[in-house]
């Protein structure tokens, strides 16, 4: 539960922190925004969920959604669109889903 609460604190603070400084904050180098976003991504990753084991553990859709979601950002080299297809996809499993439990 503290993982999330400093989570949603260290979001809201970023919120804050754009809105109110908006004109400081472009002051400062992409390439220290972009040091920051590497730093906290690798120093959050859960490194465990890409083992072997754990993927074989873990639902084929899920590993799915992961990989459209992955392979269209690096395909694209546009993270919205990544993120869009990710999302399709995972409502296409969801729809699945609630029809065959309807269907039960």
């Amino acid at each position: 539960m503290g993982n999330h609460v400093s989570t949603l604190a260290a979001g809201v603070f970023l919120l804050i922190l754009v809105f109110v400084l908006g004109p400081v904050v472009s002051l400062i180098p992409m390439a220290a925004l972009v040091a920051v976003m590497v730093f906290v991504s690798i120093s959050t990753f859960d490194w465990t969920s890409i083992k072997i084991s754990t993927l074989r553990r873990t639902p084929k859709s899920e590993t799915a959604v992961v990989v459209v979601t992955v392979g269209t950002v690096v395909a694209t080299h546009n993270l919205a669109l990544g993120v869009l297809a990710g999302a399709l996809l995972s409502a296409i499993f969801f729809a699945r889903r609630a029809v065959l439990r309807l269907h039960q």
